[in-house]
Order: structure tokens, then C-alpha cells, then sequence
């Protein structure tokens, strides 16, 4: 049991690098194990954690809020999922809403009709992916990776799959996902690269490769409005070259680097009609959010913080949420700005206003901003 946790706190700590290597260069680890996304308050701050708790998977869902908090601002449209200490949070109106608990969920995403969320679970030394209606309720699997092998055995280690990242298609009636094609092989046990897959949304469907390549693990995903294309990141499996942005043309079934994205950037996001992708970009000692026109081209710097993440646009167009640490802040907060577009095409962000207060969201869980 004790071999198994520490590869599992081991694989935790490998991956929220690889999710956050935009934000700056680490040490490369000794293999390429891939970890469920930690609720680490800081991304430099993964690589200095000396240890990571792993628990079960034990989200138990309820109807009723478990918690609540209340913002400062006015009401904003839709609702915002998060996850803030494992569990998963929706921001609606003035107030944000706890969904689950257990400590082991993770990157929510809302389906089209804002009727459910897909999310990650984790398990020991593996990770499911899982829906959950919009009010709470019952979470039902979709994926079966762990094992009912013996905990800590080698056999057990090498018979469980990571997966991360989910989103639904357009339509709803899929959903994009990074995952691992198959278990751990070898000795030692080399965890394989995570790879854009789809499924359909009923539990137990067959999968389908998209992309994968032996070097590079693939991050967050976006679908395009029109359903043409999946934006996702992709960071090298050594981290020694950046992380970029790639497009996938799922007529053709072609994967290029996305033009106009420059390197290291991360964490893609679109605007309701197709027009705006905005993104993470680490610029020198700086991560800030910016804007690539898809239609027209030219990028636009929306924040100036240093230290902004995980963009998401309102379902009206008319809102940029991110996430970001204020000084003398105890960690990742919710903050809006509104967005303007002039007639040469540019888009511009106002003035930034912190939503929430400490509440330590988990930066590389992201946002989801729906219905």
C-alpha cells in the first residue's frame, strides 16, 4: 500500500507540473506519469508540495448546497463551475454554490443545455471521468479505470488510466477528454502520454483516439461552436520545448499547430460564436490572457496581472472570467472583466473586478462558464 501511494503522490505532483509548465521551467521528473489536477493555490507551487494526499473516490453528491459564499458585485449571467478544495462549486448570480464533497473531483464542464456537468473523479493512483446534474444529485461514471487488483501490488499499478480534461462536443452528444490509451507498461512501469480521445456520453461507450504523440501530453480542450475543429495544448513529456496550442480539423482528421497561438500558452477557451479563442500565455516572467481573432487573425493582450489563468467568456459574449491571485491573496480568486470590440476587430477587456475572496480555487481545474 505504501509503494502504491507514493507512486500515485509521485504521478500527482509529475502531472500538475505538466498542466502548469507554461507557468515556468521545473526540474524534469524521472518518468512522464501523468496526475489528476491538484488544488495546488499557485502553479510554481506543485514542484515544492513534499507530499500529496490521495483519496478515494468518494464525491457524494446532494441536492441542497453544502456551502455557499456570496460575492461583492453584480449578478453575473449564466453560472461559473469550479472546483476549490476537491469539490465541485457553481458561481450563479452574486453567490456561488458548493455541489459536491469528498475532495475528489475535479476540471468541471458544462454540457450545451447547461443540464449537467463532466468532470473528473479521482481514485488511488487513477481517474474516472463522471456527470453530475446541475443542482447536484446522483454522479454517475462514464469511464472505468481503476482496478480490483490488491492496493499496492504491481500488478494493481499496472492496470490503471489517468484521464483529464473532459468537455462536450457542440451537440452534446460527445465528449473530448486527454487520456492515457492504455496502462502503465514495462519495468520500471512507464506511464504512456496523455492523447486527445472522444467517447459518447452513455457510460461504457467505446473510445476513440483523436492525436497522440509519444513525446507531448495533450491539456485542456475546447470545441469550436460550429463542431469543426478541437483546440487543445499539448507539453512535452520532458517539458525542455514550450507548450503550445494545436487544432484539430475533425472533417479531415488532421492535427497542425494553431497559427497565430504563440508558444507556451495554454488552457484554450472560445467565445459563443467561434470568433474569439482566448488562452493563457506565459510572457516572460508574467502568465496573462489573451485573445487570437480565428476569423481575422491578430492577438490582443486582455489582463495584465502576471499571474492570470483558465479564461472562460460568458455564454452572452459579454464577459471575460479568469482566475488570479490579489496581492496578499491566499490564493486563486474568481475575477471578471467585461469585453469591448472595436471596428478594426480588436478585442479589449475593462477593468478587472474580483468576484470571490480567498475561496482558493484550482487554477488547473479551470473554468466552465455555462447556461
Amino acid at each position: 500500500m505504501r509503494a502504491e501511494l507514493r507512486r500515485a503522490a509521485y504521478s500527482l505532483l509529475s502531472l500538475a507540473v505538466v498542466l502548469c509548465a507554461a507557468c515556468g521551467t521545473a526540474e524534469p521528473p524521472r518518468s512522464a506519469t501523468p496526475t489528476a489536477a491538484a488544488g495546488t493555490p499557485s502553479p510554481a507551487d506543485a514542484a515544492a508540495l513534499p507530499t500529496v494526499e490521495v483519496r478515494t473516490p468518494t464525491p457524494a453528491a446532494s441536492p441542497q448546497p453544502l456551502a455557499t459564499v456570496t460575492g461583492a458585485n453584480e449578478p453575473l449571467p449564466g453560472r461559473i463551475a469550479f472546483t476549490a478544495a476537491g469539490d465541485l462549486w457553481v458561481w450563479q448570480g452574486s453567490s456561488g454554490s458548493q455541489l459536491t464533497s469528498g475532495g475528489a473531483a475535479a476540471q468541471p464542464a458544462w454540457s450545451p443545455d447547461g443540464a449537467q456537468l463532466v468532470f473528473v473523479q479521482s481514485g488511488l493512483s487513477y481517474s474516472d471521468l463522471a456527470l453530475i446534474g446541475a443542482r447536484g444529485g446522483t454522479v454517475r461514471t462514464l469511464t472505468e479505470n481503476g482496478s480490483t487488483l490488491p492496493p499496492g501490488s504491481f500488478e494493481r499499478s499496472a492496470d490503471v488510466i489517468w484521464a483529464f480534461s473532459p468537455t462536450f462536443s457542440p451537440d452534446g452528444r460527445e465528449i473530448g477528454y486527454a487520456s492515457q490509451i492504455a496502462p502503465p507498461t514495462g519495468t520500471p512501469l512507464l506511464d504512456q502520454p496523455l492523447a486527445l480521445m472522444r467517447r459518447s456520453v452513455v457510460p461504457g461507450a467505446a473510445t476513440d483516439v483523436l492525436y497522440q504523440d509519444a513525446y507531448a501530453h495533450v491539456g485542456r480542450i475546447a470545441y469550436t461552436p460550429d463542431g469543426s475543429q478541437i483546440i487543445f495544448s499539448i507539453t512535452p513529456v520532458d517539458r525542455r520545448a514550450p507548450s503550445r496550442l494545436m487544432s484539430y480539423d475533425r472533417q479531415r482528421g488532421v492535427t497542425a499547430p494553431l497559427a497565430g497561438a504563440p508558444d507556451q500558452s495554454y488552457d484554450p477557451a472560445l467565445s459563443p460564436d467561434g470568433r474569439w479563442l482566448v488562452f493563457a500565455t506565459r510572457d516572460g516572467a508574467h502568465t496573462d490572457i489573451f485573445a487570437l481573432n480565428l476569423r481575422q487573425g491578430g492577438l490582443t493582450r486582455l489582463t495584465q496581472r502576471a499571474d492570470a489563468r483558465a479564461p472562460a467568456i460568458s455564454p452572452d459574449g459579454s464577459y471575460l472570467a479568469y482566475l488570479a491571485v490579489a496581492p496578499g491573496g491566499a490564493g486563486f480568486d474568481l475575477w471578471i472583466a467585461e469585453l469591448y470590440s472595436d471596428a478594426t476587430g480588436r478585442l479589449f477587456a475593462g477593468e478587472s473586478r474580483r468576484i470571490t475572496t480567498d475561496l482558493q480555487i484550482d487554477a488547473t481545474s479551470g473554468l466552465s462558464w455555462g447556461r
